[in-house]
């Protein structure tokens, strides 16, 4: 019971970053699929990409060691090494992947509400 809470602890800290960081993308592609159709579509494909890419369903133990700089230029694959930890390993995740996820989120929050209000004003015109 113990153990379960302590991993529910830290996955409720993880949870704050995943949500900022959705929350985030979202703005910004939502805005952009205003003023363009064809964003769902790319999205979309993109998702898919990004899914085969991101250490989901194979370790990253599987990955050379050459491609492990480019693996962690992924932000997904830092979301999802921080929850092995939590889940698989009943650690904390590192203290560099938490830096990274915390970088990765700043960023996004910044970027995508950059975007979306650039393209706020025009919103009542196009819908």
């Amino acid at each position: 019971m113990m153990t379960a809470n302590f991993a529910s602890q830290r996955h409720m800290s993880l949870i704050k970053y995943v949500r900022l960081a959705a929350q985030s993308t979202v703005l910004a592609l939502a805005a952009l699929n205003v003023h363009y159709r064809d964003v769902q579509h790319i999205v979309t494909n993109f998702l898919l990409l990004w899914f085969f890419l991101t250490p989901i369903v194979y370790p990253t133990s599987q990955i050379p060691a050459e491609m492990h700089a480019l693996l962690w230029a992924n932000p997904l694959a830092l979301f999802i090494d921080a929850y092995h930890a939590v889940f698989v390993a009943a650690s904390w995740p590192n203290l560099e992947t938490l830096a990274m996820l915390l970088a990765y989120t700043l960023v996004s929050l910044l970027v995508g509400t950059k975007i979306f209000d650039g393209y706020r004003d025009t919103f009542p015109e196009l819908v």
